[in-house]
C-alpha cells in the first residue's frame, strides 16, 4: 500500500467515487471536499488530501487533514 498526497481537484477525482460508495460513513470527508471545491470554504494551503492505494493502484482509503485539527 502507498499513500499519495494529492491536490484538491485530483483527490476529488480519484477518491471521490470511493468516498461516495458509503456516503454516510464518509460524510465528513465528502463535505470538506465539496465545500472547498465550491469555494464556500477557501483553501488555506495547509490542507492535505491523501489517498491510500493498494499495489494495483486501487483506492482503499482516504483522509483529509485540515490544520490545526
Amino acid at each position: 500500500m502507498r499513500c499519495l498526497v494529492e491536490d484538491l481537484a485530483t483527490f476529488a477525482a480519484t477518491a471521490g467515487a470511493w468516498l461516495r460508495r458509503e456516503p454516510v460513513l464518509h460524510n465528513v470527508l465528502l463535505t470538506l471536499v465539496a465545500d472547498r471545491l465550491s469555494g464556500d470554504v477557501p483553501l488555506s494551503g495547509a490542507e492535505r488530501f491523501v489517498r491510500v492505494v493498494d499495489d494495483d493502484g486501487v483506492t482503499v482509503g482516504a483522509l483529509v487533514q485540515t490544520p490545526p485539527r
